[in-house]
């Protein structure tokens, strides 16, 4: 039976998020999720999460290897119990279909030794949040009386590192971090991570227009044109992934297929009742006042066909397809960026038909040619990227 999702040029699934609670047991000032949400235990039960599998591994619509990521809330809440079942059952469903990957976001202040037991024996990659040093990290990421988190979550990273478990970071940039590159480099690198993710705050992209604010334009792709030198300094001993990306991208024979966040159903999101939505993660948990969540059907109650359906005909869906049109048709760059982030357009302009945004411009019009140039300066450049730290 032919796949709903590839024949109608979707796909194929790479990569499943997977919300097992709408609880967080922190309150981090930009986040995104509404707060009403975030204190509620909401939480998947076994059998959602059994049913996700069986519902992702019907479509047809595998690669060849996909990443189920446990994140939005605070994945560690939900209790290792119920992770051993859901990673048993997805083991079993896709078994001689996928090769299947199991990765967790986390801020990381439950990890213990039984979580460190299960992230090992499970093989389950680890992330954690953590925005720098003290100051920086505790300026936004704090607990429900304000006060702040870091203490609590570099415990759980001794706790990882005690037991030699590798992790990844992600750092959120602020105003005051992006003045403060080398800094904020030699904070991850002695942290001993694998690698660091530099997202942006996009509570403050909501609330003003960075495209036309060239200062916050000029300072962070100073703080990431600072990092990218770092980065090869280090002997590549730690990885920033947005480098990573555009590395891989800039050899692939198709750059466009990397960009899963715009491609539908390249990745799908996966609610605490079940609840479907692809593109972006967070078109799954919109609130007011840019938007409704966009949710396609649910994997209890509809078919690939059908969810694949309802996302060509909502407005988000028909919008992400015109923007991606218009990106492919105006723009030199979309064989490397494949489309950006739906999400990004929604916050920035209200639309995601808008083809223009921060993350675009910042993260690959100034980026690719620093990276470029680099490559054709040194052609040993991508071979000691290679070679550093996996």
């Amino acid at each position: 039976m032919t796949s709903e999702i590839l024949r109608n040029g979707f796909g194929p699934i790479r990569q499943v998020i997977l919300q097992a609670t709408t609880f967080c047991n922190i309150a981090c000032r930009y986040c995104y999720l509404d707060s009403r949400e975030r204190s509620t235990r909401k939480m998947m039960s076994d059998a959602t999460a059994r049913q996700a599998f069986e519902w992702v591994a019907s479509t047809g619509a595998l690669a060849g290897e996909i990443d189920f990521r446990w994140h939005a809330g605070e994945p560690l809440t939900r209790g290792i119990p119920f992770y051993h079942e859901a990673y048993r059952a997805a083991r079993q469903v896709f078994a001689g279909k996928a090769d299947v990957r199991f990765s967790i976001q986390t801020n990381g202040i439950l990890i213990n030794d039984p979580w460190c037991d299960f992230f090992r024996d499970a093989g389950v990659s680890v992330g954690i949040s953590i925005d720098g040093d003290q100051a920086m990290h505790d300026e936004h990421r704090t607990d429900r009386s304000g006060r702040g988190t870091w203490i609590s979550t570099m415990k759980g990273i001794s706790r990882l590192r005690g037991r030699q478990i590798p992790f990844s970071t992600i750092c959120v940039l602020t105003r005051r971090s992006l003045s403060e590159p080398d800094q904020i480099f030699a904070f991850f690198r002695e942290l001993g991570c694998v690698s660091v993710g530099f997202n942006y705050d996009d509570l403050a992209i909501r609330s003003s227009s960075p495209l036309d604010d060239q200062s916050t334009m000029s300072d962070y792709v100073s703080f990431m044109e600072r990092v990218f030198e770092l980065e090869e300094q280090s002997g590549f001993s730690i990885r920033v992934r947005e480098f990573d990306q555009l590395r891989h991208a800039i050899l692939a024979t198709n750059g466009a297929e990397h960009s899963t966040m715009a491609h539908p159903f390249a990745i799908l999101s996966v609610g605490v009742n079940g609840e479907l939505s692809t593109c972006s993660p967070e078109l799954l948990t919109l609130t007011p006042p840019l938007g409704d969540p966009m949710v396609l059907g649910t994997v209890w109650h509809d078919t690939p066909g059908q969810v694949v359906a309802t996302f060509r005909d909502s407005p988000t869906g028909v919008a992400i397809q015109a923007g991606n049109a218009r990106c492919h048709s105006a723009c030199e760059f979309y064989g490397v960026c494949g489309g950006g982030s739906p999400v990004n357009r929604l916050y920035e302009h209200g639309s995601c038909e808008v083809p223009d945004t921060f993350y675009c411009e910042s993260r690959i019009k100034r980026m690719v040619p620093v990276v470029l140039q680099r490559l054709e300066q040194d052609r040993n450049y991508l071979l000691r990227s290679r070679q550093g730290a996996p």
